[in-house]
C-alpha cells in the first residue's frame, strides 16, 4: 500500500484515463506531503484541501457503492498530522521496519507481552545513552550505533570507504583530472548506508546509484556513473544529472493548482556529469524512466 502511495504517479501513469489518474495523484502528493520529514504549518491547508476533493470526487468516479470508511478517513488526515505531526512519527509503516529487531529480542517461552515492554524500554534508555557518550564505553556504544542508527541516514558520517574495485576506467574522469593517479571502484560505503555505480547497479534488486545532492546551496537529483579515487586519497562520485526539472502539479480543485517540489520530471533525455565530493551527497533518491 504504501508503494502505491508514493509511487503511484509512476505505476499507474500509462495504466489509467486521465480523469482517474488527476484523482489518484491528489491522493499521492498529499501523502508525500504527509510522509515528510517536516511538514511546514502551510501545506496543513493543502493536504486538507486535496484530501476533501479527493473524497468528494471519489462517488462521482467509483459510485458510493466503494465509499467506504476508509475513504472517509482520508478527510481526518489533515487533522492527524497537524496534532501529532508527520506520519513517519507515528505511523506503522514505519514502526514495521523495526517489527524485526524487536522479535528478535524476545527469547521467552511466556510472557511475550511484558518481555517486550521491557524490550522497548532497554532499547528506549540505549537511544538516550547514545547521547552522552562521554560516560559511555565506547566499544559499547558503537555497538549500540551501529543497531539503532538511521542507516539512511549519513549526517555526522561524511567519510566515505570505496570497495568493489572495478578494472573499467571511464574516460571522462581522466579528462576532468588528467595528472592524478585514478582508481575505480563500483560501492560506496558510509556507515551502513551502501551507494553503488549505475552499472554495478543493472540487473540487481536494488538500485543504490540514484542520489540527491546540494553542491552550492542548490539540490540535484542524479545518478552515480563513477566512484574514484584520486591518489590513494578521499572517494569522489561521477555523477550524472538533468537540468531544468519540473514539479509534479496536481488540481487542488478547477480554478487552482499545487505543485509538488519533492517529485520532479523532465521531457529532456541530456545529462550534464560533474565530480562530487562526499560531502555533497544528501540522501538516496528513485529514478523512473518513461517507456513512453
Amino acid at each position: 500500500m504504501r508503494v502505491l502511495l508514493l509511487f503511484g504517479h509512476v505505476i499507474f501513469k500509462d495504466a489509467l484515463k486521465k480523469k482517474y489518474y488527476d484523482h489518484l495523484i491528489k491522493l499521492v502528493v498529499m501523502m508525500h506531503l504527509c510522509e515528510s520529514r517536516k511538514v511546514h504549518h502551510s501545506y496543513i491547508n493543502i493536504i486538507n484541501r486535496l484530501g476533501q476533493s479527493f473524497v468528494i470526487d471519489f462517488p462521482t468516479l467509483y459510485s458510493k457503492r466503494h465509499c467506504l470508511q476508509v475513504v472517509h478517513s482520508i478527510i481526518h488526515i489533515s487533522d492527524t498530522v497537524r496534532d501529532f505531526g508527520p506520519l513517519q512519527s507515528f505511523s506503522t509503516f514505519q514502526f514495521e521496519n523495526e517489527l524485526g529487531l524487536l522479535m528478535r529480542t524476545n527469547k521467552s517461552t511466556r510472557r511475550h507481552a511484558q518481555e517486550m515492554i521491557n524490550n522497548l524500554h532497554m532499547m528506549q534508555e540505549a537511544h538516550y545513552h547514545l547521547h552522552n557518550l562521554s560516560t559511555f564505553n565506547i566499544d559499547f556504544s558503537s555497538y549500540l550505533s551501529s543497531r539503532f542508527i538511521n542507516r539512511y541516514s549519513i549526517r555526522g558520517q561524511q567519510k566515505g570507504q570505496a570497495r568493489h574495485p572495478s578494472k573499467n576506467p571511464d574516460e571522462l574522469v581522466r579528462v576532468f583530472f588528467p595528472h592524478s593517479k585514478i582508481n575505480f571502484y563500483q560501492t560506496l560505503h558510509i556507515g551502513k548506508l551502501r551507494l553503488c555505480t549505475r552499472s554495478y547497479a543493472t540487473n540487481k534488486i536494488a538500485d543504490d546509484s540514484n542520489i540527491t545532492f546540494l553542491p552550492d546551496g542548490i539540490e540535484y537529483s542524479s545518478r552515480i556513473r563513477v566512484i574514484f579515487t584520486l591518489d590513494n586519497d578521499e572517494p569522489y562520485l561521477l555523477v550524472a544529472y538533468l537540468r531544468d526539472l519540473n514539479p509534479l502539479t496536481c488540481a487542488i480543485n478547477v480554478n487552482e493548482n499545487f505543485a509538488y517540489p519533492n517529485i520532479l520530471y523532465t521531457s529532456t533525455s541530456k545529462w550534464n556529469f560533474t565530480p562530487i565530493e562526499v560531502k555533497d551527497f544528501i540522501e538516496k533518491s528513485t529514478f523512473f524512466r518513461s517507456t513512453a
